[in-house]
């Protein structure tokens, strides 16, 4: 989990829009669950399906927790993919909190695709300044108000693009200690930028897929006639890709990222390493930079019923430029993780998993795959 203003929102986002135990149908190019005949009247009753879901929280960053999920399933037309409207609300042993709203909306013949989220949180968690000392860190705190809206139009065949707009209220409190990251005063200003996105995706599946790639691309110019307080630019661009392993229900998959931002933007806007999906073992806020990249590899295979197991591994590094990053001191990670399958239909997992870092090592309980 990143605490940057955009994952803030990412992550309540992401919490409930992989909400488990839904009954809802796969699309019908999602080979992995085949389609079964179903009555006039069984295809009306699933027209809407409701999900109440709670959701352990184990996060190296903000502690461990609970988070309750509210989840409504629905197909706008019958060749786009589901579409959702989810709430979310979480806490943790760190006294952080977060409550969060999230709408996807896919139609048109899945030639619009469509989202939105708002969310309020506030988190406790240990920033790091290499800038002073590689362990020198101090506990702070950082609220958020704020949200986004995302439209994609559909270019080519599996091509989509278009703009991202979000705007969002941080805080972080006049600081105990004295470092060269938060003031004396502390901080309190406007977030808002406009950004490119776009995504080429092949996956036959969207929650678990065994074969396809899903590339990702996203950027942000913060400018003062959007209604920012600071102007600087992010950037970050994602690549994965899943195939067969050995037997014919494993699966291999493996993802490449970057991020780059410049060289004005604020520290908890930065590349931030162990974030999201990029690397398990490493707290967020632990390393972060202008420029960071991560490479990791996911064997996952079934081993009974609903059980399955995956061991994987991965490397990265942040540093001030991408010219740098090859001298910088890597950051190697790997673990094993068990799954169990919540719903057969649209194949969600429940994951734990065990991370060892370079320092440390975490574990996470989280819905869905890593990436």
């Amino acid at each position: 989990m990143s605490f940057s203003c955009r994952s803030c929102l990412a992550y309540l986002c992401l919490l409930v829009s992989r909400a488990f135990a839904t009954d809802y149908p796969v699309n019908e190019d999602t080979p992995i669950a085949p389609a079964t005949e179903t009555s006039a009247e069984e295809k009306a009753k699933k027209k809407f399906n409701f999900v109440f879901a709670p959701i352990p929280i184990v996060n190296p960053t903000i502690g461990n927790g609970l988070a309750v999920a509210g989840l409504m399933l629905y197909k706008i037309d019958p060749d786009s993919p589901v579409s959702s409207t989810a709430v979310a609300a979480g806490y943790t042993d760190s006294d952080s909190w977060g409550v969060g709203a999230l709408q996807e909306a896919n139609f048109a013949d899945d030639r619009w695709r469509v989202l939105a989220g708002v969310a309020v949180a506030l988190l406790q968690y240990d920033l790091y300044v290499p800038a002073i000392s590689p362990d020198f860190h101090f506990g702070t705190e950082q609220s958020l108000r704020g949200g986004f809206a995302q439209a994609l139009r559909r270019v080519a065949p599996k091509l989509y693009a278009g703009l991202r707009y979000q705007r969002a209220s941080v805080n972080f409190p006049a600081p105990d200690v004295a470092q060269d990251v938060i003031p004396e005063e502390g901080v309190d200003f406007q977030i808002a930028g406009l950004g490119l996105v776009g995504e080429w995706d092949t996956r036959n599946h969207s929650y678990q897929p065994d074969r396809g790639s899903y590339l990702k691309f996203d950027s942000n110019f913060s400018r003062d006639e959007f209604g920012a307080a600071l102007e600087y630019e992010t950037y970050a661009v994602a690549f994965s890709h899943f195939r067969s392993g050995f037997r014919d229900q494993d699966v291999i998959a493996w993802r490449v990222s970057l991020c780059d931002t410049s060289s004005d933007t604020p520290f908890f806007e930065r590349c931030q390493f162990g974030s999201s999906r990029d690397l398990r073992g490493y707290p967020a806020g632990r390393y972060y930079d202008d420029s960071m990249y991560a490479a990791q590899i996911e064997y996952r295979a079934p081993l009974w019923k609903r059980l399955g197991a995956v061991a994987f591994a991965g490397v990265g590094a942040v540093a001030s430029a991408f010219s740098e990053l090859d001298s910088t001191d890597s950051l190697p990670a790997g673990g094993v993780g068990l799954r169990l399958l919540a719903s057969t239909e649209q194949r969600v997992n429940v994951s734990l998993d065990f991370a060892v870092g370079r320092d440390e090592s975490t574990f996470y309980v989280y819905i869905g795959e890593a990436f």
